[in-house]
C-alpha cells in the first residue's frame, strides 16, 4: 500500500496560513494598544463631556433662578407702576377738581367786588386843590352845577370821595403844563345816583373845567377792565357807522339800532352784527345808484 505524500499546492496554503498566524501574533499587542488608546479617549471625551454637561444644566438653573427673580421684579414693578397712574388719575381728578372750585371762587370773589364798586366812579382831570379839603361836600355841591341841575331834584348822596395815591404827573412833551391831576373815586349811597352821574356825562360827552378835560369812569376791576377792552377793536366801526352804543356791566356791549336794543356778549358777535349792517348798507346803495341811473 502506497503512502499519500502531500501536494505542492497543500504545502503553500499551509506555509501561508502558518505565515498569517505569525503575522497576527505580531500584531496583536499593537492592535490591543490601539484599541486602549481608543477606549482611553473615549472615556476621555465622555469625561469631558459629562463636565461640560453638567456646567451647561447648572447654567441653565441660574439662568432659570435669574429670570424668575426677573419676573418676580418685573411683577412687582408693573404692580407699582400700576398703583402709580391710579394715584396719578386720581391727583389729576383731584387738580381738576380744585381748579373748577377755584375758578368758581375766583369769579364768585370778583363778582363781589365788581357789585361793591358798582357803586363807585371815577373822575379823571379835576384839578389838585380845587376841592379846597372837603372833597365829598364839593362834589355834592359841584357835580349838580357841572351835569345841570335838571337831572338832579336831589344832590347825589356820596359817602366817601379821595384821590387815588400817586403823584401827580405831567407829559413830557409839554414840560410847562401844570401837574395832571390825580384821579378821584367817589362811593355813592345809592346805585341810582351814580347812575344818574355817569348818563350825565355821556350825553354832554365832552366836559371842561378850567381848561382842563373832565371824564367820568365806572369803577371796575383789572379783570373786567381787560374784558371791555377787548370791544374797542369793533368801537371805531361802530363810530364809522354812525351807531350808538354802550356798554353794561361787567362787559356787555349794547347797541341802539332802528329802535331796538340788542346786547351783545362777544367783540366776534359785534363784528358779525357789523358785518351785516355794512353788506346792507352797501347794497342800499347799489340799489339806489341803479334807481337813479334809470
Amino acid at each position: 500500500m502506497k503512502s499519500s505524500k502531500p501536494s505542492s499546492r497543500g504545502k503553500e496554503k499551509k506555509r501561508d496560513g502558518d505565515l498569517e498566524l505569525a503575522h497576527g501574533l505580531a500584531e496583536a499587542p499593537e492592535t490591543q494598544a490601539r484599541e486602549d488608546g481608543i477606549l482611553a479617549a473615549i472615556h476621555a471625551l465622555r469625561k469631558d463631556f459629562s463636565a461640560q454637561l453638567k456646567e451647561v444644566i447648572t447654567s441653565n438653573h441660574e439662568i432659570k433662578e435669574a429670570l424668575d427673580s426677573f419676573s418676580e421684579r418685573l411683577s412687582g414693578a408693573e404692580t407699582r407702576i400700576s398703583s402709580a397712574e391710579d394715584q396719578l388719575n386720581n391727583l389729576a381728578n383731584v387738580s381738576a377738581t380744585t381748579q373748577r372750585k377755584m375758578l368758581a371762587l375766583t369769579r364768585s370773589v370778583e363778582t363781589m367786588e365788581n357789585r361793591q364798586r358798582r357803586l363807585n366812579l371815577r373822575l379823571v382831570g379835576l384839578p389838585e386843590g380845587t376841592e379846597k379839603g372837603d372833597l365829598v361836600s364839593f362834589l355834592n355841591m359841584w357835580l349838580p352845577d357841572l351835569l345841570g341841575q335838571e337831572n338832579f331834584p336831589i344832590p347825589p348822596a356820596i359817602d366817601q370821595a379821595f384821590r387815588l395815591p400817586g403823584a401827580a404827573t405831567s407829559k413830557a412833551s409839554k414840560p410847562n403844563r401844570k401837574p395832571f391831576p390825580r384821579a378821584i373815586l367817589v362811593k355813592f349811597r345809592w346805585l341810582a345816583d351814580r347812575d344818574r352821574v355817569m348818563k350825565a356825562a355821556r350825553k354832554m360827552k365832552s366836559l371842561q373845567f378850567e381848561e382842563n378835560r373832565l371824564m367820568f369812569f365806572p369803577d371796575l376791576s383789572a379783570e373786567i377792565q381787560q374784558q371791555r377792552r377787548m370791544f374797542d377793536g369793533v368801537k371805531s366801526r361802530l363810530h364809522n357807522l354812525d351807531i350808538e352804543f354802550g356798554l353794561q356791566f361787567p362787559a356787555k356791549m349794547r347797541i341802539y339800532h332802528k329802535g331796538k336794543l340788542l346786547t351783545f356778549l362777544t367783540p366776534s358777535d359785534v363784528e358779525a352784527f357789523i358785518q351785516k349792517i355794512e353788506t346792507e348798507r352797501s347794497q342800499t346803495e347799489r340799489d339806489n345808484y341803479v334807481s337813479e341811473s334809470s
